[in-house]
C-alpha cells in the first residue's frame, strides 16, 4: 500500500483544470492509488474498499488514520470488488457486511461503468465482519436460497437486495429491496423503475437509523433514468422521495452512490460514453441533498468518479481520477481515493424530504401518557420531539414556534388524539395520550 502524499502543486494544477469552480476552495489529500475502481465505505474513522492483487483477486482492505496506510481484513478474497458497506453494532463497534457469490456479477460498462452490476450475480449469500472480535459470519436471517447483494447495515438493521433467480422472466431478474430488523421478517422496501430490462436496478444502497438511501438505475429502448432516492424504512410505514432523476440516451448518466451521514445524503454522479472497451468521462459530480431544509446541492469533482461518502470528521472521501479514460477492468493508472475537504456547493434547488420516524416521548414516568409515533417532515427529530413535548396538556388548537397545531380525537381501546402541526411546508404528526 501508498502512504498519504499531499497533492503536490503540479497536480494541483492539472486537476484544477477539472475543477475551475472549486480547486482553490478545498483542500485534498490523496490516500491511495489502487489499480482499479471500487465501492468504498466509512464509518467512525475507518474506511473500506478493494485492491485487486498479484492473483488477480480483490482483497478487502481497510483504513483506521486516514493516512492511505491500509492493512487486508482477513478475510478470503473474491473475484470482483467488495459490495463493501460499514455501519455501528449493537456494541458500537464497526461492522463490515458484504456478499459472497457462487456467480460473479457482470461489469456492465453501459449501466454501472466500471463498477460489478451486482443484481446479475446468482448464487450470493450475506456476511458480516466484526472489527473488534475479527470474525466473518454469515448473516442468516437475510441470506436465503435467493441471491442477496449490496448489504447495509445499522445496529440490528440490515437492508439489502434480493432476486428471485428461479422464477420464470422478468421476476427472476428484477431486483427487490428489503430490510430486516433482528427477530423480524424481511420487509420490501419501494425501488425504482424497472425499464426494458429490469437491470441492473440498485447500484448503492445505505442505512442509518430508520433512513434508506439508494440510487438506482433503469434501461429504457433509448437511454435510460438514474435516480437518487431516500426513504424511511419502518414497521409505521414506508415512505420515499426522489431526490433526483437524471435521464440519458447516449451519454450515460449514473448515480453510483448514496450514503447518509449526518443528516444528509452524499451522492457520487457521473455522466460518461461507453467507446470499445472503455467509456470516456463527460462530467463527475457530487452531491450533497440536506434533510432539514430539502436543498440539493452539487459540487464539481475529479472526473472519472467512483463513489462520494462523508464520514463524521467533517471531511469528504471520493473515489475518482483524473483522466478521462477508464476500462472495465482498471483505471490505467489514474486512480486515486482523495479526501477532500471544504468542497464548494451550489445549490441545485429545493426537494421536499420524506417524513422521518422519530420516536416516542414519555410525560409521565411509569404510564401510557405520552407522544407516540412522532414523524417529522421538512424539519430534524429534535425539532419534532420538542414540539411534542410542548403538546403535553395543552389544549387544541396552539400555536408554538411557528407551528399551529389541531389535533383529532380518535375512540380506540386506548384513546389517543391524532396531532398534526404545520409551518408551510413543515409538518409533524404524532398520537397524544
Amino acid at each position: 500500500m501508498s502512504s498519504m502524499r499531499i497533492l503536490p502543486t503540479i497536480l494541483a494544477v492539472a486537476v484544477g483544470a477539472l475543477l475551475p469552480a472549486v480547486a482553490a476552495a478545498q483542500t485534498e489529500t490523496i490516500l491511495e492509488t489502487p489499480e482499479t475502481p471500487s465501492k468504498i465505505a466509512t464509518h467512525a474513522g475507518v474506511t473500506a474498499y478493494s485492491v485487486r492483487g498479484v492473483d488477480g483477486r480483490w482483497r478487502l482492505v481497510y483504513d483506521t488514520n486516514s493516512d492511505g496506510d491500509a492493512q487486508a481484513v482477513p478475510i478470503a478474497p473474491r473475484g470482483v470488488p467488495f459490495d463493501v458497506d460499514l455501519g455501528p453494532g449493537t456494541d458500537g463497534g464497526v461492522l463490515a457486511v458484504y456478499s459472497r457469490c457462487r456467480q460473479e456479477p457482470e461489469i456492465d460498462r453501459r449501466s454501472t461503468g466500471p463498477l460489478p452490476a451486482w443484481t446479475t450475480a446468482r448464487g450470493c449469500d450475506l456476511y458480516r465482519y466484526d472489527f473488534r472480535t475479527e470474525q466473518e459470519t454469515m448473516l442468516d436471517g437475510p441470506s436465503t436460497s435467493n441471491t442477496e447483494v449490496l448489504p447495509t447495515i445499522w445496529r440490528e438493521r440490515v437492508g439489502f437486495v434480493r432476486i428471485y433467480q428461479d422464477r420464470a422472466g422478468l421476476r427472476g431478474r428484477a431486483p427487490y429491496v428489503y430490510v430486516r430488523d433482528a427477530g423480524r421478517r424481511s420487509e420490501r422496501q419501494p425501488g425504482g423503475g424497472r425499464g426494458s430490462t429490469g437491470l441492473p436496478g440498485p447500484l448503492s444502497l445505505d442505512l442509518e437509523g430508520t433512513l434508506l438511501a439508494m440510487s438506482w438505475t433503469y434501461e429504457r429502448t433509448h437511454g435510460g433514468v438514474s435516480e437518487l432516492r431516500l426513504g424511511t424504512a419502518t414497521a409505521g410505514g414506508r415512505e420515499v422521495t426522489k431526490i433526483d432523476g437524471q435521464g440519458w440516451r447516449r451519454s450515460v448518466a449514473r448515480y453510483l452512490t448514496a450514503s447518509i451521514s449526518v443528516a444528509r445524503v452524499f451522492a457520487g454522479f457521473q455522466r460518461s460514453i461507453p467507446e470499445g472497451g472503455a467509456s470516456r468521462s463527460l462530467a463527475s459530480r457530487m452531491y450533497r441533498y440536506t434533510f432539514a431544509d430539502g436543498e440539493l446541492a452539487r459540487a464539481a469533482v475529479p472526473a472519472q468518479l467512483f463513489a462520494a461518502v462523508r464520514d463524521r470528521r467533517s471531511n469528504v472521501t471520493v473515489i475518482g481520477t483524473t483522466g478521462r479514460f477508464f476500462s472495465t477492468r482498471d483505471c490505467g493508472g489514474t486512480c486515486a481515493i482523495r479526501r477532500i475537504e471544504r468542497p464548494s456547493f451550489e445549490t441545485v434547488r429545493t426537494v421536499q424530504p420524506p417524513a422521518q420516524s422519530c420516536g416516542d416521548v414519555g410525560y409521565q414516568p411509569n404510564t401510557d401518557a405520552g407522544a407516540f409515533q412522532i414523524r417529522a417532515s421538512g424539519v430534524s427529530c429534535a425539532t419534532a420531539r420538542q414540539l411534542a413535548r410542548d403538546a403535553e396538556g395543552r389544549a387544541l388548537p396552539f400555536s408554538q414556534n411557528g407551528f399551529r397545531c389541531s389535533g383529532e380525537r380518535v375512540d380506540a381501546a386506548l384513546p389517543y388524539t391524532r396531532v398534526t402541526c404545520t409551518r408551510g411546508d413543515d409538518e409533524v404528526t404524532f398520537r397524544r395520550s
